[in-house]
């Protein structure tokens, strides 16, 4: 389900942008952003049963929400109910305590649970995964006019079952200047900003080049990433 809170962007919308951050805030644990989403749904809830349709649909629109969203949540929500009480389990008469709740979510998302190796010095996960470390920042400088800057790093990975042969980080730096005017929207972005020459994908493997021994050679294969780039798109909303 998609977020169905609406944040107005482009021009002239520095006032409703503000407006459904203000109301957007009434429903924020600082603690837990899935909590905040529990929030949410307890007002839409409460709001659903006391109002009519088209006065929820009106709610909707005065609060920055997006009805048809509200209206997947609540059927993805159904669906899960009935799920539920096929299999037999149980309902709360008592809301969980928010620990509880976050350990249910962690069951189903052991993809994302890691720990950190202090001797290979990064973030494992389960099979083999490791982590890459992301992030990045949006400006917002007024008059349909946005930035961002993105950073991915990537650290050493073993290649090999023993670790002997290990990848090499790769780090890359993005940037994004987009101007914003009604439904068009113009970009430009500059992707591999410092030209990086690092390895977008490495392998550790056994091959033979013509006048090498029949037996081949243990060595290292790369794909280079892309080098510094410039990209200018227009978009139209319908």
């Amino acid at each position: 389900i998609q977020d169905p809170r609406i944040r107005p962007t482009g021009v002239g919308s520095g006032a409703a942008s503000e407006r459904a951050a203000q109301l957007h805030a009434r429903y924020t644990d600082d603690s837990s952003d899935f909590l905040s989403w529990l929030l949410l749904w307890a007002h839409v809830k409460v709001e659903r049963n006391e109002r009519s349709g088209n006065s929820f649909k009106k709610m909707c629109r005065d609060e920055y929400l997006h009805f048809l969203r509200i209206r997947e949540w609540e059927e993805v929500h159904r669906q899960l109910r009935q799920i539920a009480k096929g299999l037999g389990l149980r309902f709360n008469d008592n809301p969980a305590h928010p620990d509880a709740v976050h350990q249910a979510l962690l069951s189903g998302l052991l993809a994302h649970v890691g720990f950190f190796d202090s001797e290979a010095k990064q973030y494992r996960g389960t099979r083999g995964a490791r982590f890459v470390l992301a992030g990045g920042s949006a400006v917002d400088f007024g008059h349909g006019i946005t930035g961002s800057v993105r950073l991915r790093h990537f650290g050493s990975a073993p290649l090999i079952e023993d670790g002997s042969a290990r990848s090499q980080p790769t780090t890359l730096v993005n940037f994004g200047g987009y101007y914003t005017l009604g439904r068009l929207k113009l970009g430009v972005d500059v992707l591999n900003v410092f030209d990086a020459k690092d390895a977008d994908i490495t392998y550790f493997y056994t091959s033979r080049l013509q006048g090498e021994a029949s037996g081949g050679v243990d060595d290292y294969h790369l794909h280079p990433v892309e080098p510094r780039q410039v990209r200018v798109s227009l978009r139209y909303g319908f």
